[in-house]
């Protein structure tokens, strides 16, 4: 039963209806006031009862939502806005670079002392600090730990952003396109592996459209007190919901961080360990070194990104002919979503009754 409730509130449908759902009752619920009775009458008869017409409105922005995800997470992301606005973020990945220039230095120091014990024990002490901030610093920024990061072209306007960008290290560590191989990478991923990845994702998500839907709410506030200028006590009644909804609309985006960064691990290891898995499902010769590597990656990655590459691809075409072994399960066999969507055609089966 909890294993069905996880998967009941992961799945990416939940994600964008129950926000949806709160979003709608709650403006039924704040706005009916201002609202003439005539017009909620008549949406009332229409749809037999108010609370019909506001699930119709959950399920119509719920769908909008689900297929305009990648909106959603381009607009959390910063690709919006103008670049200036990563001078913010600029300043953060400078601020915890000195962090680590000064811990370095002070272990270089170290060092140069006799050794004891107690110089030992705090060496120790510095390397493991060091190794933390290292580690923190590389999973919320696009850039080499060596290298000073580019405020121009790598930087992005928001922490999710950059964290999300910095979840495609496999081009440095393996000279992968993780945008290119992705979408093939999914293929050959276990189920139970993709299944983590997919529910972190999607508790990401829930909070991010809680948090939009709540930036939504606090604008229509904002009309509402345009609207009512010359009533002051609706004024400031909305003007409070505004201020609180954009308040929430902080506070889920900050909740969603931790997330984005489970989520990033999850990705960064589905490239460390399924990688190999997927050169030999396109029947690729396996590297025999870590340069061999960069260049086998390199040249998949300029066939599936422009259709050629300067050089032939290594593939065994003997065993083409071949067919797979039978997969027990793959992430493309998701039977709780089609019965999700067999459960919201029988909704709308029942709004046209």
């Amino acid at each position: 039963m909890q294993n069905y409730f996880e998967k009941f509130v992961s799945n990416l449908v939940f994600a964008s209806f129950i926000p949806s759902l709160l979003f709608v009752y709650t403006i039924i619920f704040t706005f009916s006031s201002v609202i003439q009775p005539n017009i909620l009458s008549e949406l009332s008869n229409m749809f037999n009862g108010i609370g019909v017409f506001g699930l119709v409105c959950s399920v119509i922005i719920s769908f909008i939502i689900l297929y305009t995800r990648e909106l959603i997470y381009s607009f959390y992301r910063g690709l919006f806005l103008p670049k200036i606005f990563s001078f913010i973020e600029y300043k953060r990945a400078q601020r915890m670079r000195n962090e680590i220039d000064n811990i370095t230095h002070e272990i270089e120091e170290i060092a140069k002392q006799k050794s004891s014990p107690e110089i030992r024990k705090r060496e120790i002490q510095l390397r493991s600090q060091c190794y933390v901030m290292v580690a923190n610093y590389l999973s919320c920024f696009p850039a080499y730990y060596r290298d000073k990061i580019r405020y121009d072209d790598e930087l992005l306007p928001t922490q999710l952003g950059n964290i999300l960008r910095a979840a495609e290290y496999s081009c440095r560590s393996y000279g992968i396109n993780a945008i290119a191989i992705w979408p093939r990478l999914v293929h050959v991923i276990p189920k139970e592996n993709y299944e983590k990845i997919d529910e972190v994702n999607n508790q990401m998500f829930l909070l991010l459209n809680f948090s939009l839907l709540a930036l939504l709410f606090s604008g229509l506030s904002l009309v509402m007190v345009i609207l009512f200028l010359n009533q002051f006590k609706l004024v400031t009644h909305f003007f409070t919901l505004a201020v609180i909804s954009f308040v929430l609309f902080y506070v889920f985006y900050r909740f969603s961080l931790p997330l984005a960064r489970n989520y990033a691990k999850m990705y960064r290891t589905a490239f460390d360990l399924f990688r190999f898995k997927l050169l030999s499902t396109i029947n690729e010769k396996l590297p025999g070194d870590y340069d061999e590597e960069f260049t086998t990656w390199d040249r998949i990655c300029e066939r599936m990104e422009i259709g050629e590459c300067f050089s032939r691809l290594s593939c065994d075409y003997s065993n083409s002919a071949k067919l797979p072994k039978p997969i027990e399960e793959t992430i493309l066999e998701t039977p709780f979503r089609s019965k999700l969507a067999n459960v919201f055609h029988s909704i709308g089966n029942l709004i046209e009754k």
